[in-house]
């Protein structure tokens, strides 16, 4: 068959699968249904249709062919309304032995969060402080600093 005798076929398809609700797109040359289960539920002679005329089918949803919207289309367009996002619950917590993590403020947070690299991270600077600190005091003092030589 000729190009120009697949399109009318082509787009007869298309708009009838498109009254039906099913979108059809093209991923990785092939044409995809949407809702998949739309496919089983199309009719012999519409399965031989898509046979006969895949690659008009395929370059019309391709190209993006636009039709004229159905009377249902028309009417089943409405205002989206946003849902409110659901509650997301505290992540469990892997150094509070999967609960729930106790918080900076607990006591025991840097014994639970000992190999967690913010708090090792945070002990490294506190000991470069108290470093630096004894050296400075050493320097008030008028003392001298260690050699380690």
């Amino acid at each position: 068959m000729t190009e120009s005798n697949d399109v009318a076929p082509a787009q007869q398809f298309v708009e009838t699968l498109r009254r039906r609700g099913v979108v059809l797109r093209v991923i990785n040359n092939r044409l995809r249904h949407f809702p998949s289960t739309s496919f089983a539920q199309m009719s012999d002679a519409e399965h031989a249709t898509l046979r006969r005329h895949r690659a008009a089918i395929i370059e019309l949803v391709r190209t993006g062919a636009s039709f004229a919207p159905t009377v249902s289309e028309q009417q089943t367009t409405a205002p989206i309304v946003a849902t409110p996002a659901p509650a997301v619950e505290p992540a469990l917590c892997k150094f509070c032995c999967g609960h729930q993590c106790i918080g900076q403020d607990h006591p025991a947070f840097s014994a639970l969060h000992f190999n967690d690299s913010a708090e090792v991270e945070r002990r490294r600077q506190l000991e470069i402080t108290r470093h630096n600190a004894t050296l400075r005091g050493w320097a008030i003092a008028g003392i001298e600093r260690p050699s380690y030589d």
